[in-house]
């Protein structure tokens, strides 16, 4: 309930830009997708949300572009169907393999 809670007071002064740092984190199922169905309403509406999130699958179905970090450094950022394009099934299989091509080089 919390994090509903706060969701709702970020968006109480309808703001152009919402940013949220794991905002399904102790939500159940019921509630992630309320809260899914919020924030495609907020881009609907032309507002701008950046969320972090470790559940790529709402990531994939939900977001228009993604950005991978890994150690505190971006990997990546392109939208989800360029992401797909090299024969990955799912952001989870890309989010691995760039996690590992960066610890190679890190």
């Amino acid at each position: 309930m919390k994090q509903r809670l706060a969701l709702a007071q970020a968006l109480m002064t309808d703001p152009q830009l919402v940013i949220l740092d794991e905002p399904f984190a102790g939500v159940d199922p019921l509630g992630v997708r309320q809260m899914w169905a919020r924030l495609e309403t907020l881009r609907e509406d032309g507002k701008t949300v950046i969320l972090t999130s470790h559940l790529l699958g709402g990531i994939e179905r939900h977001c228009d572009r993604v950005g991978l970090m890994h150690r505190g450094r971006l990997l990546m950022e392109e939208t989800v169907s360029e992401l797909l394009r090299d024969g990955q099934s799912s952001l989870d299989e890309v989010c691995i393999a760039m996690m590992e091509r960066g610890a190679a080089t890190s």
